[in-house]
């Protein structure tokens, strides 16, 4: 496509706004590219196969939540700083339909009335005095939930990445319920990556905060009564990302990146250990056990399991989250300097709970984010297999292909998009009728970095390196957000 061509197409999706020189906009490459937000909500009831067949035994939901900006930005725009926006594919019968909406927050409402942004962004100073109280770890920023997606209790619930209320969203019509605040017992706010067990119907989560307590940690059962909270005792704020559960056992984390005294700059301590506190399920604050290991950081964990009277925890692990600011970086260089997904690799942490020691070391070299398994059959038990986005070392965000390892037999398999294109997490997908842990599906969004374009990928799981069984293509353009789920349709009132 050509210049003038492209130039159409982006002035047609995306916001006018995103191509202005204030805050250095047109230049901002969360703005622009597979990244550039889109204005339109869209329904396809039955998208057009562009090679391939939808497989006959994949049947219910593949949903993405993504930031998607809507206003124009009082300064420079980070990724996280979007409105919430769910993508969802619905399989059946061998056909697929599409739909896209906004996650309608209060403060999604509240914006939309006064047809403006109200509260600051990620990079920007705050608490703005003349900003309504927000959420987040310090109540200063707009509630986007626009980070994670899970299935609990008979609805999507949409979380957000610094903290804020879930909300529950119908899962056919991706309508927005409104809050879940759990009977109103819910005594704070969440973070995104809760955890579900589906051998329970159990979610346990945590949230933390700038302001003691620093960290809790909440289970709800399958009804959505919550059954335990627990504030989990730290020496000061953090800004710990994910958690990880076995069948018995939660794990929290007290990483050493910190935000700095007094203000929004994070700083990472390579001289202090990383912290993991194992928790019983439903135990309490003198049952913590705390494990040291080296300094990391970690995003996203894979699975943990109990095995010998020790917890394996897989995640992806980085050395040092932050890159070094160089003399005369700008204020985008400065905000894209934290953040980044460079030199992660795929780790396995072991403790041990007799004795209190942790046992550590790298699982393979491939630079991965976004892990996933086989959540309805391994969640908190041995898993065989982890799934990921293939991350290219020297790029700050670009979901390159993706990657199965075998823990069983070491080896892996990978699939590369192509170049320019950027894919999306890959929950797993279980076939109808599954036999094995790999017998299923991954699906993944891939947005045209030149053109906006949107296709969906479905790929067999036992033969990643095959490539897709089926192309979709997407109506308006998907721009590449965070996190996803799958929905067996069994599971679903209505598909």
């Amino acid at each position: 496509m050509n210049n003038d061509l492209i130039k159409e197409y982006e002035q047609q999706d995306t916001p006018q706004w995103t191509r202005t020189e204030e805050h250095g906009h047109n230049v901002n490459p969360y703005l622009h590219g597979a990244l550039g937000p889109t204005k339109f909500e869209h329904t396809e009831q039955s998208l057009v196969v562009l090679e391939g067949e939808v497989p006959k035994d994949l049947t219910g939901i593949y949903v993405r939540n993504g930031a998607n900006p809507r206003f124009y930005s009082k300064g420079a725009h980070h990724w996280f700083d979007g409105d919430g926006m769910l993508h969802a594919l619905s399989f059946k019968d061998g056909k697929a339909s599409y739909r896209n909406r906004w996650i309608r927050t209060k403060h999604f409402n509240m914006e939309s009335e006064a047809q403006n942004n109200l509260w600051p962004g990620y990079a920007m100073p705050r608490p703005d005095p003349n900003s309504p109280v927000g959420s987040g770890s310090d109540f200063s920023i707009k509630d986007a939930s626009n980070t994670d997606v899970v299935w609990h209790n008979g609805a999507l619930l949409t979380t957000f990445y610094q903290t804020g209320i879930p909300h529950r969203v119908d899962p056919v019509t991706l309508e927005t319920q409104g809050q879940e605040t759990f009977n109103s017992k819910l005594p704070r706010q969440m973070s995104a990556h809760c955890k579900v067990d589906d051998a329970t119907g159990e979610l346990l989560f945590f949230d933390y905060n700038m302001q003691a307590p620093y960290l809790t940690y909440g289970v709800v059962d399958k009804k959505g009564v919550l059954t335990n909270y627990v504030e989990v005792p730290l020496p000061g704020a953090r800004l710990p990302h994910d958690m990880a559960i076995t069948e018995h056992y939660s794990i929290l984390m007290d990483l050493p990146l910190h935000w700095n005294e007094g203000r929004h700059g994070l700083h990472f301590f390579k001289d202090r250990p990383s912290r993991f506190a194992v928790i019983p399920r439903h135990g309490k604050q003198e049952d913590i056990q705390w494990f040291d290991a080296s300094a990391c950081y970690i995003y996203h964990t894979v699975n943990a399991y109990e095995e010998d009277g020790k917890i394996i925890m897989d995640g992806c692990r980085q050395p040092d989250p932050l890159i070094p600011r160089q003399p005369g970086d700008g204020v985008i260089e400065r905000m894209m300097s934290a953040g980044t997904w460079k030199n992660v690799k795929l780790y396995r942490w072991i403790f041990d709970l007799a004795t209190g020691e942790t046992t550590e070391y790298q699982l393979d070299d491939s630079n991965i984010e976004f892990p996933m398994i086989n959540a309805d059959w391994v969640m908190g038990k041995k898993h065989r297999y982890t799934y990921a986005t293939l991350m290219p070392s020297d790029s700050l965000i670009n979901f390159s292909g993706i990657y199965k390892y075998d823990h069983q037999t070491g080896e892996k398999q990978t699939f590369a998009f192509p170049d320019g294109s950027c894919g999306s997490e890959t929950p797993f997908a279980p076939a109808d009728n599954a036999q094995q842990e790999d017998d299923g599906y991954l699906i993944s969004f891939l947005t045209d970095g030149e053109t906006g374009g949107s296709q969906a990928l479905i790929i067999d799981a036992r033969n990643v390196a095959k490539g897709p069984v089926c192309r979709l293509q997407i109506p308006g353009r998907v721009p590449v957000g965070f996190h996803a789920c799958w929905v067996n349709s069994d599971k679903i009132a209505g598909l």
